[in-house]
């Protein structure tokens, strides 16, 4: 019995043994192996310090930064960041690293990482769980990298990093693996609360409103218009209130919009130079109010077109060339279109104005003539 026991720690032993040295992982663990060896919840129960653990460079530690400064998360904009591995002993003859971005509540984080330097990459495991890990043996220890999450489950974003600094000769005896180092990101304070963006058709053209609740070095908006949604350009700027805690109400009207659909956001831009943007707010504008009658001449009965912005209440008046009035009725204009038939069969033949007057609409005359 005392034998077997034995045989079975040997046997266990050198398992491990084959297993660490067949796991130097040089193109990366998660591709080499579909595993993450984060640290993280969901990973595979080592790190790197699991197989690199002769500390032959002392005790391996990574940091993870933005431009040598603590890291923040922003949904609008990328965040530049370095993952750094430091051994303090030694001279290793190389480096790598695994990373991976989980929301606050541990599940892995919808992300896009972007201008990633050449001796990293990212994978993706069959799982469906990403990471950017070393691209082989790396001669420096630092790697960088573009971050932008897509969407963000709670308040804070958790990266769960490992590095290690190797020997270069293919095993794992002689070489330093950290242990699970976890980063929190905060999200980054906009300038702006934007409590409010809306954008709707009146007698003018388009009107663009919004509301802030509290804004912090703001300088300026920049009302920008697009025809197709993708191409933007600015149409005027709005100077911000600076810093402000108390609420803010701006407003701005686009009187020449495109006919159709018609795309507006903000650019919210900070004294130092930082630009936010706001959501992007769709209208249709009609084009120009308009009022027509059809058929032109008619003989018993025309039907007038009119365009309008909102719904309201409206008179329609038809007066002959003397200014007597020949029809008069209340009707309900809806928003956009509108059609109304007018008998003019007992009418004598002549023109004709026929004029539609509302509060909001105004008063739009059209010649009609009957024969």
């Amino acid at each position: 019995m005392k034998i077997q026991h034995i045989y079975t720690i040997f046997f266990f032993s050198l398992v491990g043994g084959l297993l660490c040295l067949f796991l130097g992982f040089s193109s990366g663990p998660a591709a080499s192996s579909g595993e993450g060896y984060t640290g993280a919840p969901g990973d595979a129960s080592q790190v790197c310090a699991t197989c690199h653990a002769g500390n032959a460079f002392g005790v391996t530690t990574v940091t993870l930064t933005s431009q040598g400064n603590t890291p923040t998360y922003d949904l609008l904009s990328t965040t530049p960041m370095e993952v750094t591995v430091l051994a303090p002993m030694g001279t290793p003859g190389g480096y790598g690293f695994q990373l991976i971005a989980l929301n606050d509540d541990d599940t892995p984080l919808d992300v896009t990482y972007s201008n990633i330097s050449t001796n990293a990459k990212e994978t993706t495991t069959g799982s469906g769980r990403k990471y950017l890990e070393h691209s082989g043996t790396s001669a420096t220890n630092t790697f960088t990298f573009d971050f932008q999450p897509n969407a963000v489950t709670g308040t804070e974003v958790k990266f769960y990093v490992v590095g290690n600094a190797v020997d270069g000769t293919g095993g794992t005896a002689n070489d330093s693996g950290s242990e699970s180092f976890v980063f929190v990101l905060k999200d980054i304070a906009l300038a702006v609360e934007l409590a409010d963006f809306r954008a709707a058709s009146v007698r003018d053209g388009i009107q663009l409103d919004w509301m802030t609740e509290t804004e912090t070095e703001n300088d300026y908006f920049a009302v920008e218009h697009s025809t197709n949604g993708t191409d933007f350009s600015t149409l005027k700027t709005v100077s911000g209130a600076g810093t402000s805690q108390t609420r803010n109400i701006y407003t701005y009207t686009h009187n020449t919009p495109a006919s159709g659909i018609n795309y507006y956001r903000l650019r919210i831009v900070e004294f130092e130079g930082k630009t936010t943007y706001s959501n992007v707010m769709v209208e249709k504008f009609i084009g120009a109010r308009t009022i027509t009658a059809f058929p032109q001449p008619t003989a018993s009965q025309a039907t007038i077109r009119v365009y309008t912005d909102m719904a309201e209440a409206a008179l329609l008046e038809v007066h002959n060339l003397a200014g007597q009035i020949v029809s008069m009725k209340s009707i309900a204009l809806e928003r956009e279109e509108n059609l109304i038939d007018l008998d003019c069969r007992n009418w004598a033949a002549g023109h004709y104005m026929v004029t539609v007057s509302g509060a909001q609409l105004g008063q739009q005359s059209v010649r009609l003539f009957v024969k």
